[in-house]
């Protein structure tokens, strides 16, 4: 196997497009057999790459982001910037089906040498990235390319995840404020380094300029420089886009830097929420439940054999559900389901920002880990430890590390 995981390596540095390809499809594969595949790739690819810039552009469906994309990407190849871009679709919660149709909307962009773009479906339709997207960006980051954009599935308020694995993140909203400026007072707008207001065109060229400068009053700290408002339609406002995009693209680093001691938080308290786990006998008649009677969002089950569960998550605007069903005796759902028949919580999932520094804290107050103590891999393809219930007051609790630009994971 190294041998073949070491020529697909190399042609993906070499941005191949076949080698690209198959090395995204072997990463987003859900198949167990295929994982120790891929994170052998991964770190080949990492060992000896020098990773793009991630430009990440979120929004809400409709803002015109695939269409901007296009443009701001000819914009960067005529500059002499070698692109690719990573379209994040949405699954039906329903059929499992995507339309992938990123790709056909940037057909010229599609045909410039050396562009590669490769459509990805969310996969579980449970928000805007797939679960595989941190290993997308990892293969193509580490191909021949200078800017990496990411398009997002149309996000909400709480898809903040985007702003972990990008460098530089660009909110694409549609002219008109209202009830959808008082929803983005915190959260995703919070993290964006550029609003853009697009659709400055025709009719709606008056509201779209009333709309940025809306939003830039609202974020005093940033001021108007922080928004603008662009046509991708007519190509008006793109030019000076493109310049500012590249002027954080190639800041990138030196601000990461400059940021890493202040927003990382080695002491290992906990963080937000991630999501809640609910053991069931029948996870889809649970799902069923979630969806049909109290109108949630959720996922198709997906079986995990390496975690011995099959997973269902109900998406909730500030955080997740994670239904669990055993697969086989072995499951470390069983012993659970064996003592609450009925199901229920399971256990909780919290973030942290290093899992080692969070573990020595807990040690360090007697709390036990469970197993060896060392972090494994988790469902999330991210670090975790779970924490023993006896020392919590009769709950599980699992540690995850936070996603970060540019970790293993």
């Amino acid at each position: 196997m190294s041998d073949r995981i070491q020529a697909l390596a190399d042609g993906a540095l070499a941005g191949d497009r076949r080698s690209l390809a198959r090395a995204l499809t072997l990463v987003e594969s859900e198949r167990g057999v295929d994982r120790d595949a891929a994170r052998e790739l991964i770190a080949r690819l990492e060992a000896a790459s020098s990773p793009a810039t991630r430009i990440g552009i979120t929004g809400p469906p409709g803002a015109g982001k695939s269409t901007l994309i296009e443009q701001l990407g000819l914009r960067f190849v005529d500059g002499g910037k070698r692109v690719c871009v990573l379209a994040v679709d949405p699954t039906s919660s329903r059929t499992g089906g995507s339309i992938l149709g990123d790709k056909t909307r940037m057909s010229e962009l599609t045909r410039k040498a050396g562009v590669f773009i490769r459509p990805s479906p969310t996969g579980d339709g449970s928000g805007a990235l797939s679960g595989r997207t941190r290993q997308a960006l990892q293969v193509l980051g580490s191909g021949p390319f200078d800017y990496l954009l990411l398009e997002t599935a149309g996000s909400g308020q709480a898809d903040t995840e985007v702003a972990g694995l990008v460098d530089v993140l660009v909110l694409v909203l549609a002219p008109g404020g209202g009830d959808e400026l008082q929803g983005m007072k915190r959260g995703i707008r919070e993290l964006a380094d550029l609003i853009v207001v697009n659709k400055a065109d025709g009719e709606t060229r008056q509201l779209a300029q009333s709309t940025a400068s809306d939003y830039a009053r609202s974020i005093p700290a940033a001021g108007r420089g922080a928004v603008v408002s662009c046509s991708a339609l007519e190509g008006t406002g793109l030019d000076e886009l493109a310049r500012r995009i590249g002027e954080l693209a190639d800041s990138a680093p030196d601000r990461e830097k400059a940021g890493q001691a202040r927003e990382r938080d080695a002491s290992g308290a906990i963080g937000r929420l991630n999501h809640v786990a609910l053991a069931t006998t029948n996870v889809e008649e649970a799902a069923a439940f979630y969806r049909d009677v109290l109108g949630a969002e959720v996922s198709e089950p997906r079986p995990m054999p390496e975690h011995g569960v099959t997973t269902v998550f109900v998406r909730l605007p500030n955080s997740a559900l994670e239904l669990l069903e055993p697969l086989g005796e072995d499951s470390p759902v069983s012993g659970f389901l064996k003592r609450a028949t009925a199901g229920g919580m399971h256990h909780i999932c919290c973030e942290v920002d290093d899992i080692l520094a969070a573990r020595d804290r807990v040690r360090e107050q007697g709390v036990r880990i469970l197993g060896d103590g060392e972090p494994s891999i988790g469902a999330h393809g991210l670090p975790v430890l779970f924490l023993h219930p006896k020392d919590c007051f009769g709950v599980l609790i699992e540690l995850e590390e936070r996603a970060s630009v540019g970790s293993e994971s």
